[in-house]
């Protein structure tokens, strides 16, 4: 009887001593974001809100630092650019000229260089409506693929204006957006056997 109780009391310690060593500090829990919309952009009509967004942001925030419209910009266009990026440079260049800046064709000495930047972000996880079985007029499922737009002013080395914006694109579209993922034709000669 002694015995047992011996091993049924060391059970008792070494049950013990393992829960206290699995224990661990506390992490914390993840949690969803609250409910926000995105755009979902569709259209070269789509790209052209862009663009005249990013002119309006960039026009008033260098308005509020004291740079005038008459100071000379460029806008640069990346290295390798995508169907988008040059579609966008054309856009927000007519955008700023409508608005009044004096934007130069070719780079010159201390102007300010108006660059941008569009990063295609995948996504692998699931981003489908869960919660709701019928968004309503107006929504747009979300899609598996994001856009993350950055526009930036930089004078002498130094950023005087910067932007970020997120949308959503249509998974098939990204090439588009995105050098490295851009589709190649390719003609297949179909011969009968």
């Amino acid at each position: 009887m002694h015995q047992r109780l011996l091993s049924v009391s060391a059970l008792c310690l070494a049950v013990a001593a393992l829960a206290a060593g699995c224990t661990s500090s506390a992490i914390p829990l993840s949690q969803n974001f609250e409910q926000t919309s995105q755009y979902k952009v569709r259209s070269a009509q789509h790209w052209h809100a862009l663009s005249a967004d990013a002119a309006d942001r960039t026009v008033q925030t260098l308005e509020s630092i004291g740079v005038t419209q008459a100071a000379p910009f460029y806008v640069a266009l990346p290295e390798q650019p995508s169907k988008f990026d040059l579609a966008f440079r054309d856009m927000i260049t007519t955008d700023l000229v409508e608005r009044g800046a004096a934007v130069q064709s070719q780079p010159q000495g201390s102007q300010f260089y108006v660059v941008y930047n569009a990063q295609v972000v995948p996504h692998k996880s699931n981003l489908a409506l869960e919660h709701l079985s019928s968004p309503g007029p107006g929504y747009s499922a979300q899609t598996g693929t994001e856009l993350v737009l950055t526009t930036s002013v930089i004078n002498q080395g130094r950023f005087v204006s910067r932007t970020t914006d997120v949308y959503y694109l249509e998974n098939i579209d990204a090439g588009l957006y995105d050098v490295g993922n851009q589709f190649n034709s390719l003609n297949m000669k179909v011969v009968s056997q």
